[in-house]
């Protein structure tokens, strides 16, 4: 889940390198931030969807954050197969604190 705690040319570097050093058929799974998780448009903005120190939800004051669209998604893993993307929601119980993370499984 680290991949988010970065700019998104950073974001890219990586996984363009996950791509290279996979073997054929190898798998990658990563879990991301989506833009619309609590916080996600508060705090410095450095760039489209990147934040540095959200004021609230789960990257609260923890450093660079980005908050992925569907459709980054989709750009970053084009040249892998067999993508799968999930949406995951969910609500912390007395807070209504939203969150929503994506899942991405992939194959080289």
């Amino acid at each position: 889940m680290a991949v988010y705690a970065n700019t998104y040319s950073t974001i890219q570097a990586t996984i363009d390198e996950v791509l290279r050093v996979l073997k054929p058929q190898g798998r990658f799974y990563s879990r991301s931030w989506a833009m619309g998780t609590e916080g996600s448009s508060s705090g410095e903005q450095l760039e489209r969807g990147t934040f540095k120190n959200p004021l609230s939800g789960p990257c609260a004051n923890m450093g660079v954050s980005h908050f992925f669209t569907l459709e980054e998604l989709e750009e970053l893993f084009c040249d892998f197969s067999n993508v799968r993307i999930q949406k995951i929601i969910t609500e912390t119980v007395g807070s209504g604190e939203s969150v929503l993370e994506w899942s991405v499984w992939a194959e080289k």
